[in-house]
């Protein structure tokens, strides 16, 4: 273990203590230098280590020597955690604003008063970098806009009340013509773009690829299920390049993942529908699935429930008999056919499995 005083030594305030263990790096307390002029300008200065390589930071406490630092951590590039307790936490977000406020007064005072050797006086950080950037939020699909119209026709079928809708509306603007995003496309100002991918299948998202995806410091956001063999599926599993229009474009962009926002249940979901069920069915027949989930499924539901489960294949009939048979394969040259009464339809289910994968081990 290597403990390394960063701050807070020869003087109160600057508190910050490098702990490194079997390649673990936590910073306790990352606060700001004050008094002397000397200590004051060391919060100009970066840290002896990478901050993107601090894995986490533990507050002791909410006081400005112990935690003012933070922002600047952040903005040099640390992504990690940050402990500390529910009291320390709630108060160092007041010093913190408070920090901020009074940075940013002094630095406008010291402008307009000319008095700081600094041609133009900056404070070490302000209360808007905490807040979401002023740029463009485009939402860049035709069908996407027309949805939006669906959600407010129907508003009792959703729980998105009407204030938050209007404001979201508010917050986009809407691109419906191809010559808007073209210009948006070759605009290169930052911007946030809402693209319908059809699992980055077709659509316009695919324009945006081609002129961005070979960026380093673009990010690609993908949202729900992505089938098996889609240009989504291969971003998410690290593909190093994709091929769009017949060309080849190398995956420089950041991909990342939002989970849990599939209209879909997963396999958890599933489980626990079939345990609420009255009445228990007796078949249960596995579709809208690919094959290994299916099957771990298919073997979990007759482990936990003794069912009888099946996953379908291609072309595979079921056939609902009035009189009571057992259930039958025949071929035929439309594929295979399962006969079931219909009796014991009442007592089938049959799963969704798009996303059947366990999402909470």
């Amino acid at each position: 273990m290597r403990i390394t005083c960063i701050g807070g030594v020869g003087t109160v305030t600057g508190s910050k203590t490098l702990v490194e263990s079997n390649g673990i790096r936590i910073l306790i307390d990352c606060g700001q230098f004050q008094g002397l002029k000397p200590l004051r300008e060391l919060n100009w200065e970066p840290l002896p280590v990478l901050p993107s390589t601090i894995d986490c930071v533990l507050l002791t406490h909410g006081h400005l020597d112990h935690c003012g630092w933070l922002p600047r951590l952040i903005n040099q590039g640390f992504d990690g955690k940050i402990y500390c307790t529910s009291p320390t936490a709630a108060v160092a977000k007041l010093i913190l604003l408070d920090s901020a406020k009074i940075q940013e007064e002094d630095a406008k005072l010291a402008n307009e008063g000319k008095y700081s050797k600094h041609e133009i006086a900056e404070p070490l950080y302000t209360v808007e970098e905490d807040r979401i950037p002023n740029i463009p939020y485009i939402v860049d699909t035709p069908m996407g806009i027309s949805m939006l119209g669906l959600f407010t026709a129907n508003r009792k079928w959703h729980k998105l009340p009407e204030n938050e809708f209007t404001a979201m509306c508010k917050m986009f603007t809407m691109v419906s013509d191809y010559q808007e995003t073209m210009d948006t496309i070759y605009n290169k100002q930052s911007k946030v773009v809402i693209a319908a991918s059809g699992m980055v299948t077709g659509g316009r998202v695919l324009s945006y690829l081609e002129r961005y995806i070979e960026l380093p410091e673009t990010t690609v956001i993908i949202v729900g299920y992505q089938g098996e063999g889609t240009r989504g599926r291969e971003m998410l599993e690290g593909a190093k390049d994709v091929k769009i229009h017949g060309k080849y474009y190398q995956v420089k962009a950041k991909v990342i993942e939002i989970e849990g926002l599939s209209a879909h249940g997963d396999q958890k979901d599933l489980m626990n529908w079939l345990s609420d069920l009255e009445r228990k069915p007796k078949k249960v027949f596995l579709v809208h699935g690919e094959k290994e989930p299916a099957e771990e499924l298919r073997m979990k539901i007759q482990e936990k429930f003794a069912f009888n489960s099946y996953s379908q294949d291609t072309l595979q009939e079921i056939k609902v008999q009035s009189k009571r048979k057992s259930l039958q394969k025949s071929y035929t040259v439309t594929g295979n056919i399962s006969v079931i009464t219909s009796k014991e339809l009442l007592k089938a289910a049959c799963c969704n499995l798009a996303e059947s994968f366990e999402t909470n081990p």
